[in-house]
């Protein structure tokens, strides 16, 4: 939803405005409604995921963001396991050698099914980027804020108000949001500038025919690094209706 969508945005008071609607403030909004508070989140795309992100291209379906993820507590398997995720996401067996267990989608769903199926929150923004924090009083804040369309145009602006602020969101990101502000959250600013990103391009295609390459039950091919720069190479799991091969 977006502010023209969902209950009003532009100068409403929440308890707390968490900003970023991936995996950690998802998260963070189910905990907290839990326990009666009145929750914003704001997120700058146009929907739930951050890392946990799918797209669709011409019918086929591309994991481009995290491809898989390890389970490392029983709480976690539990919640993986119930629900919608519990046919959404397959889930190997405990690995003897690492002692974790390791998941992925299934061909049915999408690697963002987790974040999707974490936490619906009633004041939930999307294409809404969060773009000034500023403390006006002791618990207080006001948040300045656009709301985009899918192209990144500016369709309008405007400021809430909260008493507390979650900044859930990549380092890089938050570092630049934090920046601005006076002590004592000049240390938050300086930690999250601190952490070191390694990027990498992703690039999604479709095979007309099949490669025969032989990969993991996760899709995983195997890769000699001396022979090439590829992180990973994965074949997207396709249901009977999906022509081709994809792969990211």
């Amino acid at each position: 939803m977006n502010e023209a969508t969902s209950p009003q945005l532009k100068d409403a008071h929440f308890d707390v405005c968490i900003i970023g609607a991936g995996i950690a403030g998802l998260s963070a909004a189910h905990a907290l409604s839990a326990k009666g508070l009145n929750i914003a989140v704001l997120e700058k795309s146009r929907g739930p995921g951050g890392r946990m992100a799918t797209r669709c291209i011409d019918g086929a379906q591309f994991n481009y963001g995290a491809p898989s993820f390890t389970i490392e507590s029983a709480d976690f398997l539990a919640w993986a396991q119930a629900g919608e995720r519990n046919n959404g996401l397959k889930i190997a067996g405990n690995r003897a050698s690492s002692g974790h267990y390791y998941a992925t989608a299934t061909a049915d769903s999408s690697i963002n099914l987790l974040a999707r199926s974490t936490f619906t929150p009633a004041h939930f923004y999307t294409l809404t980027r969060a773009t000034a924090l500023t403390l006006v009083a002791t618990n207080l804040w006001q948040v300045q804020y656009q709301v985009e369309n899918a192209q990144g145009e500016i369709l309008s602006t405007g400021s809430s108000h909260a008493s507390k602020i979650v900044v859930a969101l990549p380092a890089p990101q938050a570092a630049a949001l934090l920046a601005p502000l006076p002590q004592p959250f000049v240390a938050l600013a300086s930690a999250a500038a601190s952490a070191i990103y390694n990027p990498c391009w992703v690039a999604m295609f479709t095979l007309s025919t099949p490669s025969n390459i032989e990969t993991n039950p996760f899709g995983e091919a195997a890769i000699k690094a001396t022979e090439t720069q590829l992180a990973k190479c994965i074949r997207q799991a396709t249901n009977s209706d999906t022509k081709g091969e994809q792969w990211v």
